[in-house]
């Protein structure tokens, strides 16, 4: 080992004796080291005095009441208010909209099929019913993806990040 080397591994080992002592013998872990320096209360626990823990268990309690009440209120008006047959009311309306998404889907295809002509070769008929340009943007790949999927019939567009209805 160069003695240059060994100077600064000696130098480092005696940065971290003291910085041990500093944390072990002044700070002594506790706070007691640091409440005998003039720092009051458990530094430990991060709070300056005992008052402040009980005016926060105290605002605590009166959010958990306050809270307590709003579920009360709640729930009566749940009882008062939402119809005791919500789940068959959603699953009628989900019902529903399948429906009209299905027709609705089988109609643009009808329509993509019924304004593809010999002039309109290609499929400048489909962009024209997806009301795109055929750039091949992001934006449009991502459009003519999504198009895909509702006619293979997956239903899940819950990544849609544009305005259209694809």
């Amino acid at each position: 080992m160069k003695s240059k080397q060994i100077v600064y591994t000696l130098g480092y080992i005696t940065l971290f004796c003291v910085a041990l002592y500093f944390v072990f013998g002044i700070l002594k872990l506790s706070g007691q080291g640091l409440s005998s320096m003039g720092f009051d209360g458990n530094i430990v626990e991060g709070m300056k005095n005992k008052k402040e823990q009980e005016k926060l268990d105290e605002k605590l309690e009166k959010f958990k009441e306050f809270m307590e009440t709003m579920k009360e209120l709640y729930d009566k008006a749940r009882e008062d208010i939402i119809p005791s047959n919500l789940d068959e009311i959603k699953s009628s309306i989900k019902e529903g909209l399948e429906m009209q998404v299905e027709w609705q889907t089988d109609l643009l295809i009808t329509q993509a099929m019924q304004s593809y002509s010999k002039k309109n070769s290609g499929f400048s008929f489909i962009n024209k019913i997806m009301a795109i340009k055929g750039r091949g943007s992001v934006d449009e790949i991502h459009q003519m993806k999504k198009f895909i999927k509702l006619l293979d019939g997956d239903d899940d567009n819950s990544s849609s990040s544009s305005s259209s209805g694809w």
